[in-house]
């Protein structure tokens, strides 16, 4: 984010930035712009995807993916349940959990 200010570009702001197909935050339909949250899950449908921003970390989820996001201590966890996705870490210390690594 530091590097996109430092180029003259605006940062991408937090929330969900685009939604194609069935999308659902912790089983609701999502909506543009809603927030994704430690302690959120976010799933994606046939045929459906979802770009979304949080804080410094931006998501491209694809079809039929779900991730859950969780906070341990100061470390941000992201738990692929199943499916696929696209993440652009900022800095600070992440975790990765997944089923298995393709």
């Amino acid at each position: 984010m530091a590097d996109a200010l430092a180029m003259g570009q605006k940062p991408l702001q937090s929330g969900i930035r685009r939604i194609k197909g069935d999308v659902r935050l912790n089983g609701s339909p999502a909506r543009m712009d809603q927030a994704v949250l430690p302690g959120d899950t976010i799933a994606t449908g046939a045929n459906s995807e979802v770009l979304y921003v949080m804080a410094n970390n931006a998501y491209l989820m694809r079809d039929n993916s779900v991730i859950q996001f969780v906070q341990d201590g100061a470390v941000g966890v992201l738990r692929l349940i199943t499916g696929k996705v696209l993440a652009v870490f900022g800095p600070g210390p992440k975790r990765l959990e997944t089923p298995a690594a393709t």
